[in-house]
């Protein structure tokens, strides 16, 4: 591994989250269709909000 991939690497784990893809992130670690229902009614009645 090179200097340079790990400092992208370290980088990249410090860098701010928008709000977009945290979103899509919590959606993608459901567990079932049923998780995904309830995360979506979460979103939707502003879970993510103040991000």
């Amino acid at each position: 591994m090179t200097l340079k991939t790990s400092f992208s690497r370290i980088s990249a784990a410090f860098r701010p989250v928008d709000r977009q893809s945290a979103i899509r992130n919590y959606l993608n670690e459901s567990v079932s269709i049923y998780d995904l229902e309830r995360r979506q009614n979460e979103i939707d009645a502003g879970k993510f909000s103040n991000f």
